[in-house]
């Protein structure tokens, strides 16, 4: 089977960029994590969005069932709605979790976890994190 592709970025360095997907969009993140990439599968444009006002990487991105979640390196989880041609709006973040390297969402649930250190999982759901 032979595939198509587009490159949405790209960078000179050998980390390893972000990505989750769903039925809508694409994220990708550069891979210095500093910016995403949001590609809508409708109309097959692509956007970049800059998430941090900090300077701050993106460690994890996935999908909720309503919008994106992101951890950054200094362990702020966040979630934006996606629309076809807009940058993500922020509609809320959870203060940060020292630590933090990972995150998995449970959309039947509407749970999101988060790893941090010495084994610890934190569980978030929407209403504990309004901003």
């Amino acid at each position: 089977v032979q595939g198509r592709h587009e490159v949405l970025g790209s960078s000179a360095t050998n980390k390893s960029p972000r990505i989750a997907v769903n039925d809508d969009h694409l994220v990708v993140s550069n891979a210095e994590g500093h910016q995403l990439y949001v590609y809508a599968f409708s109309s097959k444009a692509s956007r970049p969005y800059l998430p941090t006002d900090d300077g701050n990487w993106i460690r994890s991105v996935k999908f909720d069932s309503d919008g994106l979640i992101t951890l950054d390196v200094s362990g702020v989880v966040s979630k934006y709605k996606i629309s076809d041609g807009k940058s993500p709006d922020l509609i809320w973040h959870c203060p940060a979790i020292r630590g933090a390297y990972a995150l998995c969402v449970d959309q039947s649930r509407g749970t999101i976890y988060v790893n941090g250190p010495n084994h610890t999982l934190y569980i978030i759901s929407a209403g504990v994190c309004p901003i």
